[in-house]
């Protein structure tokens, strides 16, 4: 996911507020793509004025866009570039555990922004978050905080500020809750299509909402000048 927060038309000088996307990207080829319209409402959910939000996806480097091994809406969502990073204030990215690490379909995306870390930390000072799965099979079953903080240190690498979940009552009824990201939990369900899809436990929405929120709340309070 990119996010941009966007005080000026476009076009006109960013003379003031944040400029850039606020942007969350992800990779898994079985995944239940609900908009937030779609999930469930809370109270204490906010939408952060200024915030421009596009989900994109991490193309699979092996695969493609090979017909049938995507769930229907997945191939939807534009393909995350180097350049759209450049552009973003903040990138929240996840993708599914593997045996107790990142993807190595997110690590290949990782190692194609290289550059701008030999070229002067071109990253630094965007906010990063991520979030993460595990269980399941060929996922392996824990290890959650070591993937998610193997995100946090690509952010770091790049002079990128990590941000995780913020302190909540949330906390305390999800399953693998934690500090450093959301992690979706448990064995996934197969529907009628054949699609093994994960559902969310109210607590992880909560979670997730409450994440994005304070991923928002940290980028636009380090780009905002204050007017």
């Amino acid at each position: 996911m990119c996010v941009r927060c966007v005080r000026d038309p476009p076009g006109l000088a960013p003379d003031r507020g944040c400029e850039g996307y606020h942007l969350p990207l992800m990779f898994d080829r079985k995944i239940n793509t609900q908009t937030d319209s779609q999930l469930p409402p809370f109270p204490t959910h906010t939408q952060v004025e200024g915030a421009e939000v596009t989900v994109y996806r991490i193309r699979d480097p092996v695969l493609g866009d090979a017909p049938g091994t995507f769930d229907e809406g997945v191939l939807d969502a534009p393909i995350a570039t180097p350049e759209v990073i450049m552009q973003s204030d903040c990138v929240i990215i996840g993708g599914p555990g593997r045996q107790g690490r990142m993807s190595a379909e997110v690590s290949y995306f990782f190692d194609s922004l290289t550059e701008f870390q030999t070229n002067g930390c071109l990253l630094k000072g965007k906010v990063g978050s991520a979030f993460t799965s595990v269980g399941g099979v060929g996922r392996g079953y824990g290890g959650h905080e070591a993937i998610l903080q193997s995100f946090h240190g690509f952010f770091l690498q790049h002079g990128m500020i990590p941000v995780g979940v913020p302190p909540s009552s949330a906390m305390e009824d999800a399953h693998m809750a934690n500090p450093f990201g959301v992690c979706m939990a448990g064995k996934p369900s197969m529907d009628k299509a054949g699609s093994r899809l994960r559902s969310l436990s109210e607590s992880e929405v909560k979670l997730a909402y409450s994440q994005g929120e304070w991923a928002s709340i940290i980028t636009k309070q380090l780009h905002d000048d204050g007017d």
